[in-house]
This record gives C-alpha cells, structure tokens and sequence, in this order.
C-alpha cells in the first residue's frame, strides 16, 4: 500500500537534471590556478547564480594545490 513506502527514499535521479548540472559544471583543468581564474571569470559573467554553486570546490582544489606545494618548498628548504 502506499503508506508502506519509505519516506526517506530518494527519487530516481532526473536524466534532465544531470545534462542542466553538467552544462554548469567548470571545465575540467589540469592547473589549479588557472581553473580557478577561469571559474572567477565565469563568475563575473553569471547572471543567474548557476556558476557560484562550484565556489568551494573549485577553491577547495586550489587550496590543496598550494598546500602541497608549499609542502614540497618547505622540504626541500629543511633538506638544504
């Protein structure tokens, strides 16, 4: 019966709401800091807000960036 239905399911996932995600989603890059620039860029340009929703990964994946260089800098100025 209808009652017996879990509430907490989710629905099946819309096949039209993944092609509209994946038309806003920031173009793949292999340097941090150009997919950031070019996300800001993009940001500047949104009139709807549909670009601003990626913000913290793609800062998220500039920040480890940076991180694991300085990482790297830092060892080898302890290892000189």
């Amino acid at each position: 019966s209808f009652g017996d239905v879990d509430r907490n399911a989710s629905p099946p996932p819309s096949p039209f709401f993944s092609a509209i995600l994946a038309a806003f989603q920031p173009a793949a890059c292999d340097d941090a800091e150009e997919a950031w620039r070019s996300h800001i860029n993009q940001l500047m340009c949104d009139s709807d807000g549909s670009c601003a929703v990626y913000t913290f990964h793609v800062f998220s994946s500039l920040f480890k960036n940076i991180q694991k260089r300085f990482c790297f800098l830092t060892c080898d100025a302890a290892s000189y």
